[in-house]
């Protein structure tokens, strides 16, 4: 998981959907601009949901001991690896939303990071002020850009993704890496959805080339929140502050 110069983590638990169809034209795009990249299906790994046992706070640096038993631990290496991947963007995540939200797999993946925070927590003083103010494991000016391409079946609505974009922000954060405004996409309810329009595939790769085009490190421009697919959104003030 940690060769390839940039990673795509298709977060989706449907086999050859819309997810897989969108991380299969941001990995060719990826590709464009130097060696392949890699994606990685979550729904082909074993992640056991986290049990709040307290382990992780009670002995800094300790595996979980729930990594024994599923497929966790190279998944979090792989993602606290991604900053020194050479691609620009070096992550790009892609994930259906249900229910406002993430899928299961993957909050469950998010929920095992525990320990990448509980580790932040024990740093001396002098580490915890090098965090950044969005609680990454790096300053704001060091962290590198991740991207996201978040799928929704419903047509509109303002705040379809709004907690799947806050979520990701602090999470990519623990890893050394920002997320820069997502690309959101309304009304890819059926299994084909996604291929049977063209210009679907334009936006994620013109997302994706404009990715590449920022600054790799320091702070992004925009909250993270607005929608290409529905310009007709207003924004609202961010949830989170």
């Amino acid at each position: 998981m940690a060769n390839a110069a940039a990673l795509v983590l298709c977060a989706s638990p449907r086999q050859g959907g819309n997810c897989d169809a969108a991380s299969a034209v941001a990995a060719r795009t990826l590709a464009e601009a130097g060696p392949a990249a890699e994606i990685l299906n979550l729904r082909e790994h074993t992640v056991l949901p986290c049990e709040s046992c307290g382990h992780c706070a009670r002995h800094f640096g300790a595996d979980c001991p729930r990594q024994a038993l599923d497929d966790s631990g190279p998944l979090l290496a792989a993602l606290a690896s991604a900053r020194t991947r050479q691609a620009e963007p070096p992550l790009l995540l892609v994930s259906p939303v249900y229910f406002y939200h993430l899928p299961a797999q993957f909050k469950a993946l998010i929920d095992r990071s525990q320990p990448f925070w509980s580790a932040l927590e024990a740093e001396s003083a002098a580490a915890a002020n090098r965090a950044s103010t969005a609680n990454g494991a790096t300053s704001e000016a060091s962290r590198r850009k991740a991207g996201a391409v978040l799928i929704a079946a419903r047509s509109k609505g303002q705040k379809i993704f709004e907690g799947s974009i806050v979520t990701l922000r602090f999470w990519l954060g623990l890893f050394g890496l920002e997320l820069v405004p997502p690309l959101t996409l309304y009304g890819l309810d059926g299994h084909d959805a996604f291929r049977s329009d063209p210009a679907n595939a334009k936006a994620v790769a013109d997302y994706v080339r404009g990715l590449q085009q920022r600054p790799s490190h320091g702070p992004d421009a925009g909250c993270g929140r607005c929608d290409r697919r529905e310009p007709s959104v207003g924004c609202e003030p961010d949830p989170a502050s």
